[in-house]
């Protein structure tokens, strides 16, 4: 409890600060409580948008599953299903996440008229399957079907003494010293064929306990699945070669993306705000600096007209407020030079008045401007008209240099929209080029 009461003193110390420097005139407990209310009345949305997520997402429909106990509903294309498998034998259970190719549901005469079958597959990447090599298959190879978003129609030819028209191994034709054979695969779209070879040495794998239960589960389903491919859903068996077998996916469950990102968007507010109040005290102290040279100029020039510091700064506060009541821009000088009217109309000195100016600003060139006016006004000190003159031309120099910094970074932000659009004029002319050749 000790640590959270300090660490919300901290928070109201630091706004507070803020909250003096960017609303200078402003009364700052009132200006805390506003902004307090405003950031509570955000986090407390941002929680009813994350209840209301959560809401949503918990109400949406999960996807259902493909399987149900054992049953195994077909989709609308083919796709892989990953069903982990159990089995019980005499040395126990075995469980094994076993990949299926489940076709979808063939297509009646009326059905091919109307939808046009697909084909495809990965040739160079997808045929060694488990293989690190084809020049030693003692895996099953991959016959893919498919090329994704193609029409190319396969037709694999393939030694069938050796392996099946899956791409499955048949171990007991396989010699133990191995053998080498040819798969030929023959690709088909519009006018266009074309012929790949590929030579294959097979290896007579010797299968595990584990494998062995793979290639009997896949053999039976395999097997169920083409022997009631009319059906939508397919049942799939209960016992293989005396093992006790049960079916299960991974579940779907619900997304709740939506709310984590709501959450995400909670999380991150307090940064946000901390990073809005940094660029709001940048772009004060980016303006004060801006507007030394001239407020510089306005007090040398108002001083040698034979005003007093006072009636400079009654002067200059009262044509800011004129331009303020027309719309014109906040200065933050400006505004801290009508808390130092306010502070000598309440009985505080010229002097201390204009140090606590300086104090306020901050910045070097203020502090030395300040402390140029109180001493003289402290000594008399003779020749302020120069200092102020000197004092003019540093910050006129400060100020050009300032300019510059500013437009080398805006020369850095305009770089990368700069490359984008070389880019695009550089594809706009190659590519219709390319297209003649």
């Amino acid at each position: 409890m000790k640590s959270i009461q300090k660490r919300w003193l901290v928070f109201i110390r630091r706004l507070r600060t803020h909250v003096m420097r960017i609303h200078v005139r402003e009364d700052p407990e009132q200006v805390i409580q506003s902004i307090i209310k405003r950031r509570l009345r955000t986090v407390l949305f941002l929680l009813i948008l994350a209840i209301l997520a959560f809401v949503y997402c918990y109400l949406q429909p999960a996807k259902p599953s493909a399987l149900t106990g054992n049953q195994l509903r077909r989709g609308t294309s083919d796709e892989e299903i990953t069903l982990t498998v159990q089995g019980e034998d005499e040395l126990g259970t075995i469980q094994k996440d076993i990949v299926f190719q489940v076709d979808s549901k063939k297509l009646t005469a009326e059905e091919k008229l109307v939808l046009t079958e697909k084909v495809g597959e990965y040739l160079q990447q997808k045929i060694k399957g488990k293989n690190e090599s084809l020049n030693r298959v003692s895996y099953n190879l991959n016959f893919v079907q498919i090329i994704p978003d193609t029409d190319i129609e396969l037709e694999w030819i393939i030694d069938d003494m050796y392996l099946s028209e899956s791409g499955e191994l048949i171990k007991e034709a396989i010699p133990k010293e191995g053998i080498e054979t040819d798969v030929e695969v023959t690709a088909t779209w519009k006018n266009w064929k074309e012929v790949y070879h590929f030579p294959v040495f097979l290896k007579r794998p010797q299968y595990s306990r584990d494998e062995l239960f793979e290639k009997e589960v896949t053999d039976a389903v395999q097997k169920r699945l083409g022997e009631e491919d009319k059906k939508e859903v397919v049942t799939l068996p209960r016992q293989i070669n005396g093992k006790a077998i049960s079916y299960k996916t991974e579940d779907n469950g619900k997304s709740f993306s939506l709310l984590y990102i709501v959450l995400a968007m909670l999380l991150l507010v307090p940064l946000f705000w901390y990073r809005q109040e940094k660029r709001e005290e940048e772009k004060r102290e980016e303006q004060l600096l801006f507007d030394h040279p001239r407020v510089v100029n306005q007090f040398m020039l108002l001083l040698g007209a034979g005003l007093t510091v006072r009636k400079v700064v009654e002067r200059l506060t009262l044509e800011y407020e004129r331009t303020r009541e027309k719309g014109g821009e906040k200065r933050y000088v400006y505004e801290e030079m009508c808390v130092m009217l306010r502070e000598m109309r309440d009985g505080i000195s010229e002097a201390i008045a204009l140090e606590h100016f300086g104090k306020r600003c901050r910045l070097l060139p203020y502090l030395r401007f300040t402390s140029v006016l109180t001493q003289n006004m402290k000594k008399g000190a003779e020749g302020i008209l120069l200092i102020l003159e000197k004092e003019s031309m540093e910050a006129l120099e400060q100020r050009k240099q300032r300019i510059l910094q500013l437009g080398e970074k805006a020369g850095t932000k305009l770089l990368f929209p700069m490359m984008v659009m070389l880019g695009l004029v550089m594809a706009i002319i190659m590519v219709p080029a390319f297209m003649t050749m």
